[in-house]
């Protein structure tokens, strides 16, 4: 945007002159969105559209980020895009780049120069379909899980620990799987940890060891999230707490929440692997929504989860997937998680 002078004369005497604001739109807009494809593999989406009124559109994908990262050919260059409409780009990502948080960033060049920069960041995390419920006895079994894209607890570049002094995921880690049907959320998870601990009762679960984990749809500090602690208290019963409920638009949570009754409906087994803790937890999306959600295919959710420690005298530290939980309480801060089927 810009202001310019405009002087209108009649017989070369200026009758009127004053500055105007004239803002200038590019003909091409580029929307780049980093999606799952298939059996672990992901790709780089590019929805380009050409916003001009009479020029078609040709050009091509350069990527200045991850360095290293080349494009074929045949997936970077795009031509003839009819005025008023768009295309999408399809750039396939090795399985080498997707097992930690990546940026993917350049630039679209089309025929006329113009550049459009792009850039989209992914945690590689996704919300897989089941077509078969899996038994929840504290055991994963084979083929149980669609475990294609899970939250990685156990690298540097995923692990958000807050506690300086905890020695984070050499004490703690581990993968968490996240799946779903038309009815429930469905979670598994295999964690290390040398020593089991829990000295919170069944509403403090959060101090012993346990999984925290958050939903919101909206990235905003006050949107409403839903939040549950699955853990054992120091009785050593499997227990779930719930601290904020989006059915009743819960904004904040504090240490204390409210113990879920189990069922049918809600179900959590934890068990033993060695060093390894073993959870598989369901729960009705009605319980995670507050509404039914009949389909989520394709839908893009905001998450986040963290795993606490507790060596038996009160919690040490917790290693974190993204802020959002274990400081402050902000879904503004939450990773997207796509629902794959």
């Amino acid at each position: 945007t810009e202001k310019i002078r405009v002087r209108i004369k009649k017989n070369g005497d200026t009758v009127y002159g004053s500055q105007i604001e004239v803002s200038y739109t590019k003909a091409v807009e580029v929307v780049p969105t980093i999606v799952y494809y298939k059996d672990a593999y992901w790709q780089l989406k590019l929805k380009v559209v050409n916003k001009s009124n009479s020029i078609r559109l040709s050009g091509k994908v350069i990527l200045s980020e991850p360095s290293g990262f080349e494009i074929p050919t045949s997936q970077s260059e795009f031509e003839d895009i009819a005025p008023g409409t768009s295309k999408y780009i399809y750039i396939n990502i090795s399985p080498k780049y997707t097992n930690e948080k990546m940026t993917v960033s350049g630039y679209v060049e089309t025929t006329g120069n113009e550049k459009i920069e792009f850039s989209d960041t992914s945690y590689f995390v996704g919300l897989m379909h089941l077509s078969k419920e899996p038994t929840i006895d504290g055991k994963i079994s084979s083929g149980e899980y669609n475990m294609n894209a899970p939250v990685r607890l156990n690298t540097k570049d995923y692990v958000i620990n807050r506690l300086a002094d905890y020695p984070g995921f050499d004490e703690t880690s581990g993968n968490i799987y996240l799946n779903y049907d038309e009815k429930n959320l469905y979670l598994a998870a295999k964690i290390y940890d040398s020593v089991e601990g829990a000295t919170g009762d069944n509403t403090m679960v959060w101090q012993n060891d346990s999984i925290q984990l958050a939903f919101a749809e909206v990235a905003d500090l006050n949107a409403a999230r839903t939040e549950y602690c699955i853990g054992k208290d120091n009785k050593g019963v499997p227990t779930i707490t719930r601290y904020a409920f989006m059915g009743t638009k819960t904004v904040a949570g504090g240490g204390e929440g409210d113990a879920v009754a189990m069922g049918d409906d809600i179900k959590l087994e934890i068990g033993r692997d060695g060093k390894y803790t073993i959870y598989e937890f369901k729960v009705p999306w009605t319980e995670v929504f507050g509404e039914e959600r009949p389909t989520l295919d394709k839908r893009t959710l905001l998450f986040s989860a963290l795993i606490n420690d507790n060596d038996g005298l009160g919690r040490t530290g917790y290693v974190e997937f993204c802020p959002g939980i274990g400081g402050q309480k902000n879904p503004a801060q939450f990773s997207k998680l796509q629902a794959m089927k």
